[in-house]
């Protein structure tokens, strides 16, 4: 398979590396020839015609964290989809990482340290989880070294995060704390502003009240709980694009990469 480098050169990977890279993946990944490829790499903007050499359905935090990391060995280019979501295209960005978090209602919070570190060179802050008893910071953790010992960079080039009203928790943590930090750009809708923690109570009735005991607090002062992440670029959702097939938050993500490169 050839993929280009985010410097725009050539590389060829066997298939044994291809197929290493999918064991990883819990959530599948999409190939030219497959059948399921050319409704995937489809947009609703017919002038766009693009062709990834693959395409990544995250399932969750680890999904995203081994594409990351295949994109920074490799030094290419990959757009990662997530959160479930079978609007087609998600995945032709050709010189940017598209991190889709869309119904994503997060995981293990200090996932976001190791995670965010892909991104940044230096040890940043991303936030602080706040409650009536104490304060955990959370720092990106950049990741200098691969599994095999080898020294690498981050990622440098641009990131844009996809969130919608069912964006929450860790993934809100996650994309609130590296657009404090200015280092992606978010579009969509504001998340849902149930960032953590929170306990699970059950009533009288069976009903089950679950509420919030801790805030999260991004590193320019934002505070999450109850406010959500609102958006760099707000796309609202239309119902014709929905019967449509077309995902214009996608499409909004992938032209601000376009400019963001030829600068």
């Amino acid at each position: 398979m050839k993929l280009r480098t985010a410097a725009g050169s050539i590389i060829e990977l066997d298939k044994k590396q291809i197929d290493g890279f999918k064991a990883q993946v819990c959530g599948s990944v999409v190939t030219p020839g497959e059948p399921e490829y050319e409704a995937e790499r489809s947009v609703w903007n017919g002038g766009v015609d693009r062709r990834p050499a693959m395409i990544v359905r995250c399932l969750g935090t680890q999904d995203v964290l081994a594409a990351v990391r295949f994109a920074r060995a490799h030094r290419v280019s990959l757009s990662i989809r997530g959160g479930g979501h079978n609007i087609a295209g998600s995945a032709l960005c050709d010189d940017g990482i598209v991190i889709d978090l869309r119904g994503n209602p997060g995981g293990l919070a200090a996932m976001i340290m190791g995670i965010s570190g892909h991104f940044l060179t230096e040890r940043k802050p991303l936030g602080t989880m706040k409650t009536r008893e104490s304060q955990l910071r959370f720092a990106a953790n950049p990741r200098l070294v691969n599994g095999a010992g080898e020294r690498v960079e981050p990622y440098a080039g641009p990131v844009a995060i996809l969130v919608d009203s069912m964006t929450g928790s860790a993934s809100e943590c996650f994309a609130g704390g590296l657009q404090s930090l200015g280092r992606a750009r978010v579009f969509g809708q504001t998340s849902m502003g149930q960032a953590l923690p929170a306990f699970f109570d059950k009533l009288p009735n069976g009903d089950v009240l679950i509420h919030a005991t801790g805030d999260f607090v991004t590193s320019d002062g934002t505070r999450l709980e109850g406010r959500g992440v609102i958006p760099d670029e707000p796309v609202t959702i239309d119902r014709r694009d929905l019967l449509a097939g077309r995902d214009a938050t996608l499409a909004r993500a992938l032209d601000w990469i376009d400019r963001q490169r030829r600068r």
